[in-house]
């Protein structure tokens, strides 16, 4: 019995060392996993998690007008770190327009901001052929209802109705003439609501204030801009409204070449390019709303829809006065301009949102 335990316990000792060396001997024969392989899938796994967003812009982004605007908001989100990641193109041609979207919804972006109104009538199918990447398209409205977007299509408005109203209080109380202008590229829906607005703003404070619209029918022409703002001028506007990029760069660049003619800063500040002839700038910091949209799309509670944040999201408002220009100002005007902002901020003064002909009283 003594034997047998013997011989036993040397046959379990003798597995035992047999289990061992195979295990040594297959880890030895594994082979080395290549260099940076895990590394790679680690990038891999963390470029899948980054937030990707882009911008699709019509005009450059130093035009200080609607692209820069808007590129200057896609910068800040990479800033403030809202997202990892943006990419944009700018100048992009009608034409162009769903080759560029779909090339960014195919790079994996989570977002697309689309600062090109033109792009209207492609938008919508180019959006349900990408149905996993949000669309953000600056428009005044479609042509189908709201009811009908895509889940994945969001439309930002422009929201300057109360501060288009303002500019037309101060224009109305300052002008010598009687005669202000709006500048405007295409008679459409929301340039008539900002001619309007201007208007109403301006005939609230001098009932004796006469418009006149010029419509230059281009978003990009500067020279035929700089034409029609000197029609206006020759017409005896001293207060021009310029409201479309090139409208905004033509009005500003002869501006100053007429003492007691002014004009607005619009979207971006125009201060510098005639700091003499420009009382203040209208300014559009299309950030809140970009990140309000990245917010939403991150916590998954994005919807599709319309908006158009104003004056009360801090979207839209007015610079100082031109330090140039603010010693001329009389008191009044700027109690006036003061009291009816209040108003505006209040609720107590309701700009409408009124994109027909204004029933002017001199036609």
């Amino acid at each position: 019995m003594i034997i047998m335990a013997q011989r036993t316990g040397l046959i379990a000792i003798a597995v035992v060392v047999i289990i061992i060396l195979a295990a040594a001997a297959y880890l030895v024969t594994q082979p080395e996993a290549p260099p940076g392989e895990e590394e790679e899938e680690e990038e891999e796994e963390e470029e899948e998690e980054k937030f990707r967003v882009g911008g699709v812009f019509n005009t450059e982004i130093s035009d200080l007008t609607y692209s820069n605007a808007a590129y200057n908001a896609l910068t800040m989100l990479k800033e403030k770190g809202d997202v990892d990641e943006i990419s944009y193109q700018e100048s992009v041609p009608l034409t162009d327009g769903e080759r560029v979207l779909s090339e960014f919804a195919e790079a994996g972006n989570d977002i697309v901001f689309v600062q090109h109104s033109s792009l209207n009538p492609i938008i919508v199918d180019v959006v349900e052929r990408y149905p996993e990447t949000i669309f953000a398209l600056q428009s005044w409205a479609l042509e189908i209802p709201e009811s009908e977007y895509p889940p994945n299509l969001i439309i930002y408005d422009y929201g300057d109705t109360d501060v288009d109203y303002i500019a037309g209080v101060y224009a109305g109380m300052m002008t010598k003439t009687n005669k202000i202008g709006m500048l405007s590229s295409f008679d459409v829906g929301f340039m008539r609501v900002s001619s309007n607005a201007f208007y109403n703003g301006a005939y609230s404070v001098n009932p004796d204030v006469e418009q006149i619209d010029v419509w230059v029918g281009s978003w990009t022409d500067i020279t035929a801009s700089k034409e029609a703002a000197l029609s206006l001028i020759e017409e005896g506007v001293d207060y021009i409204f310029a409201n479309g990029g090139a409208q905004i760069l033509g009005a500003a660049t002869i501006i100053g070449d007429y003492p007691g003619v002014y004009m607005f800063g619009y979207l971006c500040d125009q201060h510098d390019m005639a700091p003499d002839s420009i009382p203040f700038s209208i300014l559009w910091d299309i950030y809140p709303i970009y990140r309000e949209i990245v917010t939403k799309v991150k916590e998954g509670t994005f919807e599709k829809g319309h908006i158009a944040p104003g004056i009360w999201e801090g979207v839209w408002y007015a610079t100082p006065y031109s330090p140039e220009i603010e010693p001329t100002i009389p008191q009044e005007v700027k109690d006036k301009v003061n009291e009816v902002t209040e108003a505006i901020l209040n609720r107590e003064l309701v700009i409408p949102r009124d994109a027909e002909p204004s029933p002017h009283p001199w036609e």
